[in-house]
């Protein structure tokens, strides 16, 4: 398992979308792990299941936060990023590396 917060400005950045983009070849065959930043700022990713992590490995950390525009029939509509593709890009120098290990992961907060 992997976890952390994600904060912007101090403050959980709720409904915020965190991808874990592998560094050199990909493991388990291309599977990319994601998670969706919860109310109290902690995501959680899942690659294969809900909730169950990522593989061992290096991984660029990329956040995209999308605005809600409106919900209705159709589903929910997305807006521009509140971020502005800040911390969307895996190859940026900027871009947050972590390490995964074999045993459960709790990483330091992820300040935006």
């Amino acid at each position: 398992p992997v976890e952390f917060k994600v904060l912007a400005a101090g403050k959980p950045a709720v409904g915020a979308t965190v991808v874990l983009h592998p560094v050199g070849a990909a493991p388990d065959g291309g599977h990319v792990p994601v998670g969706r930043v919860g109310d109290d700022g902690t995501v959680r990713i899942s690659t294969f299941g809900r909730d169950d992590g990522a593989p061992p490995g290096d991984y660029a950390v990329t956040v995209r936060w999308f605005e809600e525009t409106r919900r209705g029939e159709e589903g929910t509509v997305l807006g521009p990023d509140r971020l502005k593709g800040k911390h969307g890009n895996p190859a940026a120098k900027a871009a947050r590396r972590v390490s995964v290990k074999k045993e459960a992961n709790r990483l330091p907060p992820l300040e935006l």
